[in-house]
């Protein structure tokens, strides 16, 4: 996701620098203030337990426009950061409550178990933002439970910001090309709608990250994780919302992650991504943000930040926004797992150079 900067001084803490081992005591966070209400599903729901994905434009006078993606139903939220805590704004819908006629690009066949799934919910897994535009994108991948094909959570949608958190539904387009460019990706094609968990073996693609920076776009993949490696799919953006027209080359770009998947991308001002790594599958692995230099080889493109302590037992790190001045001192990391996303700050420590 590309998460610009926000203008927000925040007390640094302890941090935990890039030169110790990966094995130094995890951060701890500090909660972080929700106001005009709570994360929700859907417009009117209650708190959720499934946020998933915050992205945010430029700041502009110490307030920053955001967006906020949950996994459950059809809806995105607006919201607006300052350094009076992150403030909730309208829920209004990504997709409508039927599958439209004229979507560009088509669904490449999957071998989902069950291929007859409803257009439910989003499954919306990510959000970037790229001036003038937010994007959210799905999981495109098969239920994890039920090994499912939901044409719903196949979507990448791009979004008009509009004027305010309290907006009514803004202008939105839909398309499922990236289907077809995750299908075809070198290395992690093979591994496109199949199953995600249903046995150890299974290891389907299921996207969860996204940063769209200048006009290239970077889907982070949970999964699948291969000899240890992780994956990001590098494409250019803007063929995938075109009615007709080639399908865009994609670059597959792997990144040792200590064997975790991509739960969360966000974008540096400096080109660099924030990872939040995290378990592929349920595995026994601990949430852990890195810093990626896509110009460096494959053995040094990613470093170990700091390893995170979610605030509860059930939490599950899901989002990730690096908080300004650049370089950061603390990233706000948002939770699946309990009720309105548990917004907590941890301290990172960047190096000036990688």
């Amino acid at each position: 996701m590309r998460a610009s900067m926000v203008t927000l001084t925040v007390a640094m803490g302890f941090a935990l620098c890039l030169g110790e081992p990966a094995h130094a005591a995890p951060a701890t966070g500090t909660d972080f203030p929700l106001t005009n209400g709570p994360i929700v599903d859907s417009p009117g729901g209650k708190p959720s337990k499934d946020v998933s994905g915050i992205a945010c434009a430029p700041a502009a006078a110490e307030r920053q426009r955001c967006l906020i993606v949950t996994d459950e139903g059809l809806s995105a939220q607006w919201a607006e950061l300052t350094p009076a805590g992150l403030a909730l704004g309208r829920s209004f819908p990504v997709l409508p409550d039927k599958r439209p006629a004229a979507v560009p690009g088509a669904i490449p066949d999957t071998a989902c178990a069950d291929r007859n799934g409803p257009w439910k919910e989003l499954d919306g897994e990510a959000v970037a933002y790229d001036g003038p535009w937010f994007y959210i994108t799905g999981s495109h991948g098969c239920s994890r439970h039920g090994d499912r094909f939901n044409p719903s959570t196949f979507v990448l949608a791009r979004i008009a910001p509009g004027g305010g958190i309290t907006d009514e539904s803004p202008a939105i387009g839909l398309t499922h090309r990236l289907a077809a460019v995750l299908r075809k990706a070198a290395t992690v094609g093979p591994f496109y709608g199949t199953r995600l968990q249903e046995k150890p073996a299974d290891n389907g693609m299921n996207v969860e990250g996204l940063a769209v920076v200048n006009g290239t776009l970077y889907a982070g993949l949970r999964a699948p994780v291969v000899d240890g490696a992780a994956f990001l799919v590098k494409t250019a953006v803007a063929p995938l919302f075109a009615a007709d027209g080639p399908e865009p080359a994609s670059e597959t770009i792997p990144l040792f992650l200590g064997g975790r998947g991509i739960r969360d991308l966000a974008a540096l001002p400096d080109g660099r991504l924030l990872v939040l790594a995290g378990p592929a599958q349920e595995e026994a692995k601990t949430y852990a943000v890195y810093v990626v230099n896509l110009d460096n080889t494959d053995a040094d493109r990613a470093r170990l930040v700091t390893e995170l302590t979610p605030p509860e037992k059930k939490a599950k790190a899901e989002a990730l926004l690096p908080l300004a001045p650049f370089p950061t001192t603390r990233v706000l990391v948002l939770f699946d797992g309990v009720a309105g996303g548990k917004p907590s700050t941890y301290p990172v420590s960047l190096p000036a150079g990688q």
